[in-house]
Order: structure tokens, then sequence, then C-alpha cells
């Protein structure tokens, strides 16, 4: 099937692409699934070598995964857009060939298929990683907000309630954008808003609105052997409880000729490296400076700054992101591990790079009105006019401003290709 990169693919047509793709260069790829998901879908893995030089599994190899994170769909699409690249540069680019002829890449674009497809849903649904309910194992919906479509628009926004006493007012050049108010206060007449994530109140008692877990309370990519305790939000029952999980540690360990490891996730325009958990004087120095040299690589072919997880991300150090696949990768195979954090809007926007504490304060005011111009120009609609509308536990409320999924945690279609193109010759470069 024909697919520009210009979109996310569902399930079955991801499929569909990757079993074409293997009709079509035979000697090139192989599809196989290496495992299950909670609701039964396969785990697909591409595996692409030169087979006329050898079988894959004699030579050196590169890992890839991509869409361990729900709605970090940016990243499967760059995993098939490397599958693509090696396929049909292999005749004409000596780089690719070389690389094929000698090496192995696999590369499992989407880890968490169940909740990729909420995600990319009519009428979307977003979660961290599974749809398992966990730690509640009947899905039980406690009291308060859950976030979802519930205009039917097919975007999750943000509802605005006019409330004097409201931390929230209208940025004066752009409607669309809200602003904290501040320690001063508003100028008379200015209304002030309470925001809240679109979406319905469980057990709505008429006055509070507390903000629950989703009853899918995973993440994935903190249920990997390596770090891995209770004390870490969404870590599961233990080390690879989950089937995608421990499918594909299963699925990497059997293949011991690996020598990379990349996982491919979304957001901030950010090429992280181990350690997640300690800091760079406890690594061994060789290591470091291997990390360090493919960093100035990456910077160079992506321009994404390179950053490692505990030095540079992580502001409380006693609260660490442990569990993760590329510590996985790096503290128990012995292999250089990369998560690739893919789209920078702000840097689209303005220039500048987002800065490291970008996951934990959100963007300034200037940054939120930038990334709202320069959206309006290449990617009309991500920004919607506030419009009435009545809830059903609120009553009249509006609804508007960013769809935060398809322009902040994603790239816009007009700017997926050009975001994930470099990312291919990264992933040969490291090999």
């Amino acid at each position: 099937m024909a697919y520009n990169f210009d979109r996310f693919l569902r399930y079955d047509e991801m499929v569909d692409w990757l079993n074409d793709a293997a009709r079509r260069y035979p000697s090139l790829l192989t599809v196989e699934s290496y495992g299950k998901s909670h609701l039964g879908r396969s785990l697909m893995l591409a595996t692409i070598t030169d087979s006329t030089t050898g079988t894959h599994d004699t030579k050196p190899a590169h890992w890839i995964d991509a869409n361990i994170h729900a709605t970090e769909v940016t990243g499967g699409v760059a995993a098939l857009y490397v599958i693509q690249y090696l396929l049909e540069n292999f005749k004409t680019d000596r780089h690719v060939r070389e690389a094929l002829s000698t090496r192995t890449f696999y590369i499992a674009p989407r880890v968490n298929p169940d909740g990729v497809e909420d995600a990319l849903a009519d009428s979307p649904q977003f979660h961290r990683s599974s749809v398992r309910p966990w730690p509640w194992r009947d899905g039980f919906r406690w009291p308060g907000l859950h976030i979802g479509d519930i205009d039917g628009d097919g975007t999750v926004r943000t509802m605005r309630i006019a409330d004097p006493d409201g931390a929230w007012v209208e940025h004066p050049r752009e409607p669309r954008v809200m602003v904290p108010v501040g320690p001063l206060g508003v100028e008379p007449g200015v209304t002030r808003y309470r925001l809240l994530d679109e979406g319905t109140i469980e057990n709505f008692d008429g006055f509070t609105i507390p903000m629950p877990r989703d009853p899918a309370g995973l993440d994935l990519n903190r249920n990997f052997p390596a770090g891995w305790g209770t004390q870490v939000l969404g870590s599961g029952d233990h080390p690879m409880s989950e089937p995608e999980v421990d499918a594909l540690v299963r699925a990497v360990s059997a293949r011991p000729n690996v020598c990379g490891y990349n996982a491919f996730h979304t957001a901030g325009g950010f090429l992280l490296r181990p350690s997640s958990t300690r800091a760079d004087s406890t690594l061994p120095p060789f290591d470091l400076w291997v990390f360090k040299e493919l960093a100035k690589t990456g910077t160079e072919l992506t321009s994404y700054p390179a950053h490692s997880v505990y030095e540079d991300l992580t502001w409380d150090k006693s609260d660490t992101m442990s569990g993760a696949g590329d510590d996985w990768a790096y503290e128990h195979l012995g292999v250089f591990g990369w998560t690739t954090e893919f789209w920078d809007a702000i840097y689209h926007a303005t220039g500048e790079h987002s800065p490291t504490d970008i996951w934990y304060v959100g963007p300034t005011p200037d940054q939120e009105l930038a990334v709202c111009a320069w959206s309006d120009r290449h990617a009309p609609g991500s920004y919607a006019h506030w419009k009435r509308f009545n809830h059903p536990q609120l009553g009249a409320i509006e609804i508007g401003g960013a769809d935060w999924f398809h322009i902040w945690s994603n790239a816009p279609s007009s700017k997926l290709k050009t975001e994930v193109e470099p990312h291919a010759k990264f992933a040969i470069s490291t090999m």
C-alpha cells in the first residue's frame, strides 16, 4: 500500500504496509509477530538485512522500537520511515548497501498497539501506555474528570469556565492562548477562567472535581527489569508483568547479535541516553565517552541536542525514571541504548530548542503564542477558537485552545516526513 508519511496509520494499515513491503523486497525484509498485546494484537517485527550476504543472526544488529507510549505516534512513523529508507535506497546508496550487507536492523514499529488504537480512534481516548486496567483490575472509574472528546470533533482540547477567582486569562494578543493570572491580579473587566482538560466528570457532586488517574494506569516504559520498583508510577505488578514488555525483552534477548538499541518516543526534540537513575560519574568512563561521541553525530545529523536523563531531565534525584527500555538494554545487555524524543514545536516556531524542564513546567506564554502563530501557517486548526458547549455536568462552558496531541505531542501531518527523515541516517551511522 502507498504511504507518504503524512498521517498516522491505524494498526491494520500498518500490518498491511509491512506485509506489502516484505512482498516487494523478499531478499531484504521479513515480517513476523514476536508476541501478543493485552488485547491479542500481534506485535510486529521487521527484520532487514541483505540475505544474500548472510542470515540476519550472523551479523551485528541494531534494534529500534516505537510507540510504547500510546500518544507518541510520531515515533511509529519514524520507525516505518527507517524501514522504507533502507529498502528503497539499498541499490542506490552505498552507505545503505554496506549497512545491510554487513548488519541487521530489527524494527518493532508499534510496541503498544492497543493504546495507539485508542489514541487514533475517531473519538480518541488517551492513555499513557497499555489499555489494561491497573492497578484496579476491574477498571473502576474513580470520581473526577476523565479526559475525552465530548463534543464529537475528533480532538481533545481544553474546557474553560468563567470564574471571578479563576487562575487563567486570555493572552492579550491571542484569545486562543490562555496565560496564568500574575501575582498582581488582572485589570478590572478582564474575564478570569478555570481550565480543565476536555472530558466528563464521574460521580460529580456539583462542587469538587478530583483529578483521578486513568483506569489504564500502566507505563510500559517503567516495566523493564532495570531498576524496576513499586515506587515508580505505572511500573506494573513486577518486571515484565505486561505482555508487550515481556515479549520485547524476550525478543531482544533471543537475538544476541543486537549491539545497538533505540526507542522512539515524543516529544521535546531530544536524544536521551542512560542513565535514568544514576550520575554520569558512576558510568564507566569509556562508556560515557562512547555515548558522547555518538551524541555528536546524532546532533549533527538531526539537530536534536543530546542529554543524560538523570543529569539533565531529572529534577528530583531521589525520584528517578527507572524501569526504562534504554536503561535495560545498557545495564542488562551491555548495549548502548538511546531514546529519541521526536518533535519540538517550540524549536519550529522560534528557532530555539525546548528547555530540558519542558516536561515539568510546560511552555511559557511567549512560547505558546509563537507555536499558535506557527501552527496557523503550517497546521491550521491546531488551535481552535473557543466555542460554547453544554456540558452534561457543568452546564454552559467553552471548548477550544490547542489540540495538544497533534501540535505539541506529535508533529503535524505537514511536517511528519521532514521531521523523521534525518533519523534514518543516524540509525545507520550508529552501526
